[in-house]
């Protein structure tokens, strides 16, 4: 074939891509590739298809040789983050986005692309960046919108986060993502809540995403304005929509935290060569206070957030050959953890943490369910340090319940109280363990203790980490670097304990949660 039928082959494939017709774009590249070695386009596709199709290996080979054939582009580029990503290798996809990034011009394809990666490894403000060129192609679309809504809530841009989900909510009064994320940045009043225009939309919805979204949404709203029964009710029925669409059961999960105990108490050698990095990991259950220990933290000197990173997760899921959609998988412990190159992980995860630290020689890690991993982090990471944060289990279970997450095995727990009490009893047992095992490096902290008293509390965990002392540590409402969780809104102000003990006025719906925890033999106060 001459060129000139081949540039149509391409041309005619990529056609096919954009329209969903996968097969037949593969056939009209392959045909090109059989003919010819040398042509990049021709490779980029089948990058792009190997990518759709999972093949994430065969996937970056395809696209180093476009860039080596063509030289980079956006679209190459990007495509080369894609690749990364999918492969756990988030350093390097990172550093491919930012380069995408910077062209003058870049497709709203590869916008979408960048966007996944900036979230994925916490660099929020070129998150942001990227979702407002991409509204910039479509002003007027308000799934668009949502996400430039969640760009400046993971920034702590809260006002501007608002107006773009009022926004995206005007342009369509039915998208139940915006009504989500409106009601997680502003707390409910009598003359400012969503309830009616959320019932509303409850009544028409059919998809289960939208309403598991609206119920959560609506709880919410009950919640801000002290209506505990009808927030707990409409709790429930989204809680129960999950459970139908997920079927999550808590032994898998409970089958877990065995094997990471077997794991420890097993007392695997460190290895024999392993990274002098110091990061620091903030660990515990979701909702239990660690947004509040990394603001303070990161007031100190030399110290920068790295976000709630999956590095490490991917890293070990890596070396372990492990694809299971759960974060940590009992098979894998069993199996593959003792056998792990920990001196590998340690290394490159270290190498990944100062890069996102942005020079920074302390990278502070926030990822909660890092917990499940400490047993491997203290020998991979023989210099690191570790707080984990720990609350009123009831109260952690009723954040947890609270919480919507995403429809994945990781956290299911949070899709019933009995569940989540298992889930948080589990945790606290695993986190007394390890506190025994490795006291040098981890650190339990409670979090009633520190917002009671910031300064002391504060004062300890700094001094524990090595770092500096300075008396402004724990005013995190001055720390502007981005939060990127939940907590985005609260920690706006100064450390306080409006949030202790939130679970009092939930106490008569709790009672499923109170005797999982006390068939753990969890001490607790439970009298309201």
């Amino acid at each position: 074939m001459d060129c000139s039928v081949l540039d149509d082959l391409v041309r005619q494939a990529e056609t096919k891509f954009r329209s969903g017709d996968l097969r037949g774009a593969y056939d009209d590249a392959r045909l090109v590739l059989s003919q010819t070695r040398t042509n990049g386009r021709a490779h980029y596709l089948m990058s792009c298809i190997a990518t759709l199709k999972g093949a994430h290996a065969d996937s970056l080979n395809l696209c180093q040789i476009a860039i080596t054939l063509d030289g980079p582009s956006a679209e190459y580029l990007g495509q080369l983050a894609t690749c990364h990503f999918h492969l756990g290798a988030l350093k390097d996809a990172w550093a491919s986005a930012v380069k995408a990034f910077d062209y003058a011009e870049v497709p709203a394809v590869v916008l979408d692309k960048l966007s996944e990666v900036f979230h994925a490894v916490a660099d929020y403000p070129r998150f942001l960046a990227v979702t407002l060129r991409r509204q910039a192609v479509e002003p007027a679309n308000d799934a668009i919108l949502v996400q430039v809504g969640s760009g400046y809530f993971l920034c702590g841009r809260i006002e501007e986060a608002r107006r773009a989900l009022d926004e995206a909510i005007r342009l369509n009064p039915k998208n139940a993502r915006a009504y989500c994320g409106l009601t997680e940045l502003r707390t409910a009043r009598p003359a400012d809540n969503a309830i009616d225009a959320i019932t509303s939309l409850i009544e028409e919805e059919k998809d289960t995403s939208s309403l598991i979204m609206l119920y959560h949404a609506l709880a919410r709203e009950y919640d801000g304005l002290g209506q505990a029964g009808h927030a707990f009710a409409s709790l429930k029925k989204g809680k129960d929509i999950y459970l139908s669409v997920t079927g999550y059961t808590i032994q898998p999960d409970i089958d877990m935290f065995a094997a990471i105990n077997r794991y420890i108490d097993a007392a695997p050698p460190p290895p024999a060569k392993a990274s002098s990095a110091q990061p620091i990991f903030v660990v515990g259950m979701p909702r239990s206070g660690t947004t509040v220990a990394q603001r303070i933290l990161t007031n100190c000197d030399g110290v920068a957030s790295i976000g709630e990173s999956l590095q490490f997760a991917a890293l070990v899921r890596t070396y372990a050959g492990c694809s299971s959609p759960r974060l940590v998988e009992t098979q894998t412990v069993d199996r593959s953890w003792p056998g792990l190159p920990l001196d590998a992980i340690g290394e490159t995860y270290a190498a990944y943490g100062l890069a996102m630290a942005g020079g920074a020689q302390r990278p502070v890690d926030k990822l909660p369910l890092n917990l499940l991993f400490v047993p491997l982090i203290v020998r991979a990471l023989p210099n690191a340090r570790i707080i984990c944060l720990r609350r009123h289990p009831l109260d952690t279970v009723l954040g947890n319940y609270k919480t919507l997450a995403a429809p994945t095995p990781t956290y299911g727990y949070g899709s019933s109280l009995k569940a989540a009490a298992a889930f948080v009893a589990e945790s606290m047992k695993l986190a007394d363990k390890l506190a025994q095992h490795n006291p040098e490096q981890f650190y339990l902290l409670d979090y009633e203790e520190l917002v009671a008293d910031p300064a002391k509390k504060g004062r300890e965990i700094v001094r524990f980490c090595g770092l500096k002392w300075n008396d402004d540590a724990v005013k995190i409402e001055n720390n502007t670097s981005p939060v990127g969780t939940a907590s985005a809104a609260q920690v706006q102000a100064p450390i306080h304990a409006r949030y202790v003990g939130r679970w009092k006025k939930y106490k008569d719906y709790l009672g499923e949660a109170i005797a999982v925890l006390k068939s753990y033999d969890i001490a607790f106060d439970a009298e309201a």
